[in-house]
């Protein structure tokens, strides 16, 4: 590739929008999935890797059987 092609594909990408964003932010997702389900009508507990990257399992909480809450 030779230094006119590479301007040209830099100019390209810069007037691109940038795609799958939140996907790649894995903390940030991670803290909003946490939140949406703890304020979802049916409260779940999200359990992310070790490393911080990816959902490792979704728990949903049991109901309490008293009926107290």
């Amino acid at each position: 590739m030779n230094e006119k092609e590479k301007t040209k594909l830099n100019e390209l990408q810069v007037k691109q929008p940038v795609r799958c964003l939140g996907a790649t932010d894995w903390p940030t997702y991670i803290k909003e999935a946490i939140k949406t389900g703890l304020e979802s009508p049916t409260p779940y507990k999200v359990i992310p890797y070790k490393n911080g990257i990816g959902i490792k399992k979704i728990e949903f909480f049991k109901p309490i059987k008293n009926g107290s809450l």
